[in-house]
This record gives C-alpha cells, sequence and structure tokens, in this order.
C-alpha cells in the first residue's frame, strides 16, 4: 500500500515539479519508509516552491531533526510555529495536516528539544 502511494505520488511530482504538495507528500511517504535522505530532499524541494506552508516547514524540520542536524531542525520548526501557533499541538498534526502517528511521535521529540534550546535570536549560538 505505501508503495503504492509512493509510486503514485512519484508520478505525480515528475508530472509536475512545481507542485509543493506533491514533493511535500512525497517526503512524509519517505519519512514513512525510513528514507530520510529522500525525505528531507523531497521537502527542500517543497519549501523552495512554497516556503509561506506550514506543514511542508514542519515536515522539513522533522526530517532534519531526524536526520541528526537539530539545530536546523529547531530553526524550522520555529519558522512553522510563528506561521501557525499549534502546528506542535499533535492532535492538530493529526486532524488539520492529517500526519501519520509516527511523523507525529517524532515532531514531539523535535517540540521538546526545541523546547530545551536557546532562543535563535541569542548572539551566543
Amino acid at each position: 500500500m505505501l508503495d503504492d502511494a509512493l509510486d503514485k505520488t512519484q508520478r505525480a511530482w515528475d508530472l509536475d515539479r512545481k507542485s509543493y504538495a506533491a514533493a511535500s507528500n512525497l517526503g512524509f511517504l519517505y519519512f514513512e519508509t525510513g528514507s530520510l535522505q529522500k525525505a528531507v530532499n523531497n521537502w527542500s524541494d517543497a519549501y523552495k516552491l512554497k516556503s509561506s506552508e506550514p506543514d511542508v516547514v514542519a515536515g522539513l524540520a522533522l526530517g532534519l531533526f531526524d536526520s541528526n542536524q537539530p539545530q536546523k531542525a529547531i530553526e524550522y520548526f520555529v519558522e512553522a510555529k510563528r506561521m501557525e501557533k499549534d502546528i506542535d499541538n499533535p492532535e492538530t498534526l493529526r486532524t488539520r495536516h492529517h500526519w501519520s502517528r509516527k511523523a507525529v511521535e517524532h515532531m514531539m521529540a523535535l517540540v521538546q528539544a526545541a523546547s530545551k534550546a536557546k532562543p535563535s535570536g541569542d548572539a551566543t549560538n
């Protein structure tokens, strides 16, 4: 089932390289399969196309966090939170953004890391 979704979404992306939604959906699908580099690459493509979409920015943050790039992940997370204040709410991620349980669980680890991090405006970063 996941392979079928990945195949169809990849075809949609191949047909329309201006579709931020296709790129972002590929990011989530690759995340589910554990292909983090492909996930991050697709979320980066989606971000280039529509950096004003909080779901895209949060997805990129998630991918970077799981790829052991916590500082960059936190920066993108803060950006997403500025756009949508409740992007850190598991229920919002599940219902409004249709994130998987795995994505929500991993995002909560990022939320926790971000809460412990220094503010991004701190010159000692």
